[in-house]
């Protein structure tokens, strides 16, 4: 078998990021923009020892999920995978990668699922974009990255951003001469509108208000906030139900941003609230954002969560902590997951942006003694390869 060959293979699944899964002769085929069921055709592009990866030529029998992408860009951009089939087909994908994560990867022999949380929208939901310059050789593009982190696509607009983004997308194209050596962050708030800036170039405000069940929270631009309004309100309504289920008496919000959960966790009745996380910025809205929604009893502070959480679990009743995860996409440290092991707080909640690594972890919080309760899908991105995730355990 080599590259020039062409075979015929009938998709079995798609697994984690999108990709078609088919077997035959023994090994098993990876292949983009296909669905469930289709016969395809296909030239190989790579051969492994374990697995092939191929590129799709003709679909042969057609997935009745089908439909024609939105996007201009679909066979060029590697953000979206999923815009050639309907949105409620991948869901149904999404929740079975999620429990095949946990089964295969967090060694959980049992996984309930909650009901999906989907965005009632699948298009033109995201409130953040970067966009970075190419300016190598004459073939100037602006755009975003491609899986190289080099390559830079031209995107003249993007169907998952906010039309204001795009708006401001188009004005920021006219005169690229700023963007030399740097990216370009856009970012949309129903109070602000769409701003911007660059490594160089300061936004126009330096703190953001986005509108909540709880009040109005200031955020600063430059630190982190969930991309989808549409369903983070969903999420902390998820967040409130396991709180108010459990009842704990102390909380600690690991990660805590601009303190969102936190805030939950108080307006559940939990009685203590200790927020962590190392942007400074965002500590520092947080306490505003405490002193605003006259959640005053609420604690934050500054730092590593492998520096303080220690410390922080020494001065609670672990029986009844409850501990509130929403790590980066890499996932959590060996150090957290030891504290957390040794301290063994009742219930970690973990809000997970990467199924992958959040399985990877709940397989070491489960050799520590713990259970996992429950999980569910988040569609927090829409179209792309990834969907967050609220994942409960307890001891």
């Amino acid at each position: 078998m080599n590259k020039e060959d062409t075979i015929k293979l009938r998709i079995q699944d798609v697994v984690y990021r999108g990709r078609g899964l088919a077997r035959l002769d023994g090994m098993v085929y990876f292949v983009d923009g296909v669905l469930p069921d289709e016969l395809v055709r296909v030239r190989i592009r790579k051969q492994r020892k374990n697995c092939v990866e191929a590129d799709l030529l003709e679909i042969l029998e057609e997935s009745s999920s089908r439909v024609v992408p939105s996007c201009e860009l679909i066979e060029k951009c590697e953000g979206c995978c999923y815009q050639h089939m309907e949105h409620d087909t991948e869901i149904k994908l999404k929740q079975k990668q999620l429990v095949n994560l946990l089964e295969r990867m967090g060694k959980c022999s049992e996984v309930t699922c909650r009901e999906p949380i989907q965005c009632p929208v699948s298009l033109g939901y995201r409130n953040k974009i970067s966009m970075h310059m190419n300016e190598r050789g004459d073939n100037r593009a602006f755009g975003y990255y491609m899986k190289d982190n080099k390559t830079v696509l031209d995107v003249p607009n993007c169907p998952l951003a906010m039309d204001p983004l795009n708006k401001l997308l188009t004005e920021i194209r006219e005169d690229l001469s700023f963007v030399h050596g740097t990216s370009v962050n856009l970012r949309y708030t129903e109070h602000d509108g769409a701003v911007y800036w660059t490594n160089r170039i300061a936004p126009s405000v330096s703190r953001l208000v986005e509108k909540t069940s709880l009040g109005n929270i200031s955020v600063p631009t430059r630190s982190f906030f969930q991309t989808n309004p549409q369903v983070t309100e969903a999420l902390l309504n998820s967040l409130s139900e396991i709180l108010n289920s459990t009842e704990p008496k102390a909380v600690v919000d690991i990660y805590c941003g601009v303190g969102l959960f936190a805030f939950i966790a108080a307006k559940a009745g939990v009685q203590t609230v200790l927020g962590i996380d190392t942007d400074k910025r965002a500590i520092d809205a947080a306490i505003r954002n405490g002193q605003t929604l006259d959640l005053t009893s609420v604690m934050f502070l500054h730092g590593y969560a492998e520096d303080l959480l220690e410390e922080a679990l020494g001065k609670v009743d672990a029986k009844g902590t409850a501990i509130i995860l929403d790590p980066p996409r890499a996932g959590l440290t060996k150090r957290v997951i030891e504290i957390l092991g040794v301290k063994k707080p009742c219930d970690i909640i973990y809000v997970s942006c990467a199924a992958d690594t959040m399985a990877r972890d709940v397989k070491f919080l489960t050799s520590y003694g713990y259970k996992l309760v429950d999980t569910g899908l988040v569609d927090m991105f829409p179209r792309t390869a990834y969907f967050e995730s609220i994942t409960h355990l307890s001891l």
